[in-house]
């Protein structure tokens, strides 16, 4: 007989999972993050304070997959990005950055951007929802349309198919005659 595996054999055997490579997802963010602020600090600073309403969505947003942080992060990210041009193509200095975050317009292009993405949010999930809702009424209206005219056409039995497939138990009682017979008429009395 065999000895039994040691702890090292039967660790060796079994497979990794993937729980190590969540742990390292965050460390590389960050990482990407610090390198990218050491390269381009004034776009860093500016995407940074402009994306703050997208980070918030994120963080309270806790279905899968996080709609809230999409839609609030696409305007964001579209209220921020004409302020990035000038920093970019002119010149590239945290004064520059701190020139455009000092500006109160261009703080509220930014956040109101982020704001109708709220609002978008929050607005279209009811509305497609009513527009469903009628979609689905008109449609039920047209299917008892059709339903009438073949109940017409070819009787009850359409309707309910479940009571036209039993077969009865019993045969039906035959309807009583109307007027009673008529007693035959005996001949002459033999008396």
């Amino acid at each position: 007989m065999g000895k039994p595996p040691t702890k090292q054999a039967a660790a060796a055997k079994t497979p990794v999972t993937g729980g190590s490579q969540k742990a390292g997802k965050p460390v590389l963010l960050l990482l990407v993050v610090v390198l990218f602020a050491i390269v381009s600090l004034p776009t860093v600073m500016v995407v940074g304070a402009g994306m703050l309403p997208t980070l918030v969505a994120y963080l309270v947003d806790r279905q899968r997959p996080r709609y809230a942080a999409i839609c609030v992060g696409g305007l964001n990210l579209a209220g921020v990005f004409p302020h990035l041009l000038p920093i970019w193509f002119g010149v590239h200095t945290t004064k520059a950055a701190e020139a455009v975050l000092t500006d109160v317009f261009v703080l509220v292009s930014m956040y109101g951007a982020a704001l109708f993405g709220w609002m978008l949010y929050f607005a279209v999930p009811p509305l497609v929802g009513a527009v469903l809702s009628v979609m689905a009424q008109r449609r039920v209206a047209l299917l008892r349309l059709s339903q009438k005219s073949l109940i017409e056409e070819w009787g009850e039995s359409v309707a309910n198919p479940a009571d036209a497939k039993k077969a009865p138990s019993a045969p039906p009682p035959e309807p009583a005659p109307e007027h009673a017979p008529e007693p035959a008429e005996a001949g002459p009395a033999t008396a």
